[in-house]
């Protein structure tokens, strides 16, 4: 049963604390709100964070806090959501994470892994070299992807599995181009073919329900100062 939501809060030493906002008081006003809504559906919320980031967001926002030494893992900062897996890996009992500019307000406690929604993409993997390795367990994607800005659930062996599947691809990618997409496949691709690998069933999230609010790319740069309730 969850009973626990996270989030990650990684400002890179420092470099980023707005994290795609307009500036940090937007951030602030959807965190708390996403932290207050959290508060409604379970017990525990917890952040975890760098030492940049639990100085400026303590006192700032309800919650517990974890600061994780990200210098114990390697990988390049290019892949700015790593520090996301990395708080999955930590988990020991059954979690949550919301992405920052989300706020959930119902999901399934009981299931085994929970997402905000899935969508069809068309990924060829193949142009990717630090993704070869993963051809035989990219065979499993078929195509629908299952979203991250939401997603945790019961089966935490799914997510150990997929920090580990990935753990080595981010270390060095110096002579690699980063692309956006590049980011989506470590995370949520290889996240889709372990769930068709492993036959697992995902609840997901209804938008048109009221479920969940996720502010994506340009929504981010709205001045959310003064909306309210919105």
């Amino acid at each position: 049963m969850i009973n626990k939501i996270v989030y990650t809060y990684w400002t890179n030493g420092g470099i980023d604390y707005k994290l795609g906002f307009l500036n940090t008081e937007n951030m602030l006003h959807v965190f708390n709100k996403s932290i207050e809504a959290s508060y409604n559906l379970v017990d525990t919320v917890v952040v975890y964070c760098d030492q940049k980031g639990f100085d400026f967001l303590q006192g700032k926002v309800d919650a517990d806090f974890v600061v994780v030494d990200y210098s114990q893992y390697t990988f390049d900062s290019r892949y700015w959501n790593f520090p996301k897996l990395i708080t999955y890996k930590l988990q020991t009992e059954p979690f949550l994470h919301v992405d920052i500019d989300a706020i959930v307000y119902n999901f399934d406690k009981t299931a085994s892994v929970v997402s905000e929604f899935k969508r069809g993409v068309a990924y060829d993997t193949g142009i990717y070299p630090s993704l070869e390795d993963k051809s035989e367990l990219f065979t499993h994607f078929k195509g629908w992807l299952t979203c991250s800005g939401i997603l945790g659930g019961n089966n935490l062996s799914l997510f150990q599995e997929l920090f580990n599947e990935v753990k080595e691809t981010v270390k060095n990618e110096e002579g690699y181009i980063i692309y956006p997409h590049t980011r989506m496949i470590v995370e949520e691709v290889v996240i889709s073919s372990l769930i068709n690998k492993n036959n697992i069933t995902v609840s997901y999230l209804n938008k048109k329900e009221g479920d969940f609010i996720h502010y994506w790319g340009e929504e981010k740069q709205q001045n959310f100062i003064g909306y309210g309730s919105n």
